[in-house]
């Protein structure tokens, strides 16, 4: 994109298990981190000076099985914590604070893809089974 300015550069990586992989990533400018879904089904928060690992909070207890995998990943800026989604169908928010995870729902037949709306009322959801769902809160 031609009007994209390049702010960092990080030369080093992110220290990943040696099979680990990100699937979904998102920011969080107020708290300059950044939030990383990995292949474990982990949330990773980082630090956007070091690109230091500052926690890691499993996903495992909550996900649907041992093939569930994030499906998205968005930072909410006025509840102060991610919506994440799983391929199994939960809709997770973890309060970022506290590293709190709360399991807000189930959605059947899995989430292929969530997304909230710019205003942050409205989410659209594409089912495992290609449906749309629109919610609010």
């Amino acid at each position: 994109m031609k009007n994209l300015v390049l702010q960092r550069d990080w030369q080093r990586g992110i220290a990943l298990h040696p099979d680990e992989f990100v699937v979904h990533c998102c920011t969080c400018a107020a708290e300059q981190c950044l939030y990383l879904a990995t292949s474990y089904c982990d949330i990773l928060r980082v630090a956007a000076d070091t690109a230091e690992i500052t926690w890691r909070q499993p996903l495992g207890t909550v996900a649907g099985g041992p093939d569930s995998v994030v499906t998205s990943l968005t930072y909410c800026l006025e509840a102060e914590g991610l919506s994440i989604s799983l391929s199994s169908g939960e809709l997770l928010f973890l309060h970022t604070a506290e590293q709190q995870l709360e399991e807000v729902g189930v959605i059947e037949g899995g989430v292929a893809a969530l997304c909230w709306s710019p205003d942050g009322e409205v989410f659209a959801a594409v089912s495992g089974a290609s449906k749309l769902l629109l919610m609010s809160k």
